[in-house]
């Protein structure tokens, strides 16, 4: 049995614009946009319009060479190596994150300054499974489009990280 938290509050990654318009001296934490009247936060005091900048000791907010997208920090830049898709999920748990789903990728690929591998990129979702260790993981293309390869192919990727770090 999986039991996950809650803390009762959503909000949304600090931008540098909201930052200098708080008077904070840089973007690292979180907007609360809402908290739920008897969850944790509220009873903990936090309400609408706090900013979160660390829970228990760890920085809550995107690091340099990520950018805040979906309510997670995305990698600006994709792996600098191609990796097969275990590898490179496995990549991606090992700095506490996890591969993008496919179209929430072509969204954060259509935001500006945002730029997709040439070839395609790889995703978390597994469309076709044929046999044991035999499936498709879906990419996206530099273009902006939902293809598949074989999951021993060679793909760059980029990582979306947790807001807690």
């Amino acid at each position: 049995r999986i039991v996950r938290p809650w803390l009762g509050a959503s909000g949304q990654p600090l931008t540098a614009e909201i930052a200098a318009s708080l008077g904070l001296k840089r973007p690292m934490g979180v907007l609360l946009k809402e908290v739920s009247a008897n969850g944790p936060a509220a009873r903990a005091g936090l309400k609408v319009g706090d900013v979160v900048q660390s829970v228990n000791g760890h920085e809550v907010g995107c690091k340099t060479g990520t950018r805040p997208f979906a309510g997670a920090c995305w990698q600006t830049l994709p792996s600098d190596s191609a990796l097969n898709a275990p590898a490179a999920a496995a990549a991606c748990a090992s700095s506490g994150g996890e591969l993008p789903d496919a179209l929430t990728l072509v969204a954060f690929s259509q935001q500006p300054g945002v730029t997709l591998a040439n070839g395609a990129e790889w995703s978390d979702d597994i469309p076709v499974v044929s046999s044991e260790d035999v499936y498709a993981v879906a990419t996206v293309t530099s273009e902006g489009k939902v293809t598949s390869a074989v999951s021993t192919a060679t793909k760059r990727f980029r990582c979306v990280l947790p807001l807690i770090n």
